[in-house]
């Protein structure tokens, strides 16, 4: 392998021995040396974080949802009272007209 990468054999010991840094450039020549993917080299499975991502992008869409549903109901339950008010505010008015004419 340090033959094929163009290195000592104790610089890629101190690669197998995670004393050096691999660089992504060198990481991709040993995937094409053992004809695999990088994906396969790491074992990353990127279709169990593609389906985390929607899992987590769902809730995070539902939670929006129920936040909107809040909302709507905080804002009809103001308006409810916004109204209340506002008809007992024309009988009060109503009621001074009144004695007003009197």
């Amino acid at each position: 392998m340090a033959f094929n990468l163009k290195m000592s054999q104790a610089s890629y010991a101190k690669l197998e021995a995670n004393k050096t840094k691999l660089s992504l450039e060198r990481l991709d020549k040993i995937s094409k040396i053992l004809e695999t993917t990088i994906e396969d080299l790491l074992e990353v499975k990127t279709e169990k974080y593609f389906k985390q991502n929607l899992y987590d992008n769902s809730i995070i869409y539902q939670e929006i949802q129920n936040l909107n549903q809040e909302s709507r109901e905080l804002l009809n339950a103001y308006m409810n009272q916004v109204k209340e008010e506002n008809n007992h505010l024309k009988g009060e008015i109503e009621f001074l007209r009144k004695l007003n004419h009197k």
